[in-house]
């Protein structure tokens, strides 16, 4: 067996050569995509795989060939189905795309700008709602303060056994009033 003697400038010039004709593939790769229909998710795939591809420095013909190492369940099938119709890298991402991202059409655009805004205004409403009853409350609790004798809460409020606002009022009132028939 013989030996090779290189220089450090040789040593790192043939590193630099084997790191630059290194041939890329998906398998280290941690994007999935397993075929849900939803263009968030088909988005987020097709960024990944393209930013893996580009900083592996995988050719376009191994990352067809690659490509069912990322592809799961519905997506798998699917890629099996087109494959041999597939013959470029921007092919197969169009492709995908309409597959598992159709475009919307204006109406169905409309109908969920329509249904979001509702779904806000909704909040909105119940939010002010709520906020209402909530000051509501504070003042019949801060009249009941008034209203009740020193001390009496003390003696008849754990008497009463509704939780209800309205129900302690009615309970708190008919306990007042025969406290004042008593006199």
């Amino acid at each position: 067996m013989a030996t090779v003697n290189l220089s450090t400038e040789q040593f790192e010039k043939l590193l630099t050569t084997l790191a630059s004709k290194r041939d890329g593939s998906f398998n280290t790769c941690r994007a999935n995509f397993n075929g849900c229909r939803d263009s968030g998710r088909v988005e987020a795939f097709i960024s990944a795989i393209e930013v893996f591809k580009k900083t592996e420095n995988i050719s376009d013909d191994d990352a067809l060939m690659a490509i069912p190492l990322v592809l799961s369940d519905e997506a798998a099938v699917w890629w099996e189905g087109v494959k041999e119709d597939v013959k470029k890298w921007e092919d197969f991402i169009t492709r995908l795309r309409h597959a598992f991202a159709p475009k919307k059409s204006a109406y169905m655009i409309y109908q969920d700008i329509v249904v979001w805004t509702f779904g806000r205004s909704f909040k909105e409403a119940a939010f002010k709602l709520s906020k209402s009853y909530l000051s509501q409350h504070a003042g019949l609790s801060s009249w009941l303060r008034r209203q009740a004798k020193p001390h009496a809460h003390l003696l008849y409020l754990p008497q009463i056994a509704e939780t209800r606002i309205d129900a302690c009022i009615v309970e708190y009132t008919g306990i007042q009033l025969r406290n004042a028939g008593k006199k």
